[in-house]
């Protein structure tokens, strides 16, 4: 029975929540929470439980309590729906777009980083943070405080900045492995060119082997000549290849394919080149008159041959070669008047590929005989009608004075080494303004080079003492 201390209790229970009943505000500016729930559920349950219906007007509804009217008078029927029934709270709980507004809802500050006391103002300083955190682009975490799954088991490390350690480490090991980083085997090939039937290093390495060895072993056609540059320090050429330079060349020949050093003492009267050859010489029928006769532009008279002997292997001072020359005063042997013009020199450049500026001769000969003193037994560059060395027509010849060799020309006369019977190589070269010889290779002195002599002829010819034989000669332009 609804005794009025259990009224009492109930009206306290109300009272004690009316502010926060809903569609009044509270006294802190909000509305219950979810809790209150319950507190109605339940306070409605006692209320129910200790009211009777109002025995003489049963039918509107009306509950009646049996006590204190004015409690009673709270749960008229007109004041029955300003209570929360529980399908007004089930409603209020379902509210999941407004059901309270944020900054009525109380925080403890104490527990976060924020100085808010409502869910709004926490909100807003958690996403504040937030916002920070994302933008921070140098330092949101410390490596060490990431930790890593590591699913397959590659670390020995638990956080970003120990596996970053031992992928370092790893790194400068393979760097500092210079034996054996990789087997060539191991690493691909992209070859987007479709250069190789391999797709690995190794077997890539192995057909540039094998091309490399087929390419040294092609004695035929390695190269083509237009593939093969030429340096050209020396500017002779306007082309940069192989296959052009040696076009220049065969120009340069006139076509006919010479070289430009002859060899047949038959052909110097009617060959262009540079460098012009008599000999070795075997014995006059190997020279032959008929050889070297006036149809070729030569002259040879009274020539003999000095048979040679036997010396040791390359031995200068053991030399003992086939020569031609003469034992009788006028044995001779003039070539064709052909060298030292304008004309010659301009033949001669174009084989050399640049303009020379000297007129040479090299030989080598022996004076079997060389103590008189004349002038008319030489050896060197006269014109063919010329029979004296000291005489006009002579350019630069050898003659002997019975004590030294001397190099004597129309107007100049030069001492050399002493006079003697051994075998020497001669050299004679005529310049622009000074003409120099030699012996063995040693400079003997200078005279002055002639002037409006030329052409000339290479020359040999006996006196009447001395007597001078010929191995072999050559004529040159450098």
């Amino acid at each position: 029975m609804l005794t009025d201390e259990r009224i009492d209790d109930i009206w306290d229970l109300l009272s004690e929540h009316a502010g926060q009943w809903p569609g009044t505000a509270s006294a802190q500016g909000g509305y219950p929470h979810p809790y209150l729930k319950s507190v109605v559920i339940e306070t409605v349950r006692l209320v129910l439980s200790s009211l009777l219906v109002d025995e003489e007007n049963p039918e509107d509804g009306t509950l009646e309590y049996r006590g204190d009217t004015d409690k009673a008078r709270l749960f008229a029927a007109g004041a029955w729906d300003n209570l929360a029934t529980e399908g007004y709270v089930d409603a209020h709980l379902a509210d999941a777009s407004d059901a309270h507004d944020a900054s009525a809802i109380s925080v403890d500050s104490t527990d976060l980083v924020g100085v808010g006391t409502d869910v709004q103002a926490a909100l807003e300083e958690l996403d504040d943070a937030i916002a920070d955190h994302t933008a921070d682009t140098t330092d949101a975490h410390d490596a060490s405080a990431v930790s890593v799954l590591d699913s397959g088991g590659n670390y020995v490390a638990t956080d970003a900045e120990a596996a970053l350690a031992e992928v370092m480490d790893a790194l400068q090991a393979h760097g500092a492995d210079t034996a054996d980083a990789h087997d060539a085997s191991g690493i691909s090939i992209l070859d987007a060119a479709g250069d190789f039937t391999a797709t690995d290093v190794e077997g890539a390495l192995a057909e540039l082997q094998a091309d490399a060895e087929a390419h040294l072993a092609d004695a035929a056609d390695a190269h083509d000549a237009s593939a093969i540059s030429v340096a050209d320090a020396g500017g002779n050429f306007t082309g940069t290849d192989v296959e052009a330079v040696l076009a220049e060349l065969f120009d340069s020949l006139g076509g006919g394919g010479g070289v430009g050093i002859i060899t047949d003492p038959s052909k110097w009267l009617m060959s262009p080149g540079y460098e012009y050859w008599a000999g070795p010489f075997g014995d006059a029928d190997a020279i032959g008159v008929a050889n070297m006769g006036a149809s070729q532009g030569w002259t040879a008279a009274s020539l003999i041959t000095a048979p040679g002997g036997t010396g040791d292997l390359n031995a200068s001072g053991d030399d003992v070669p086939f020569m031609i020359g003469g034992n009788v005063a006028g044995s001779l042997l003039t070539s064709p008047i052909i060298f030292g013009g304008y004309s010659a020199f301009q033949v001669a450049e174009k084989f050399l590929g640049s303009a020379p500026t000297k007129l040479c001769c090299e030989f080598r000969a022996q004076w079997t005989v060389a103590s008189a003193n004349e002038t008319d037994t030489y050896i060197g560059f006269i014109a063919p009608a010329t029979t004296d060395a000291a005489s006009a027509g002579s350019v630069a010849a050898i003659v002997s004075d019975g004590t030294n060799f001397r190099l004597r020309s129309d107007n100049g006369d030069d001492a050399g080494a002493a006079i003697d019977t051994a075998i020497h190589t001669w050299r004679i070269e005529v310049g622009p303004t000074t003409t120099e010889w030699f012996i063995d290779g040693v400079s003997q002195g200078t005279i002055t080079t002639e002037a409006d002599i030329y052409p000339t002829s290479f020359k040999f010819d006996t006196g009447t003492t001395n007597r001078v034989f010929l191995a072999w000669a050559r004529v040159y332009y450098e």
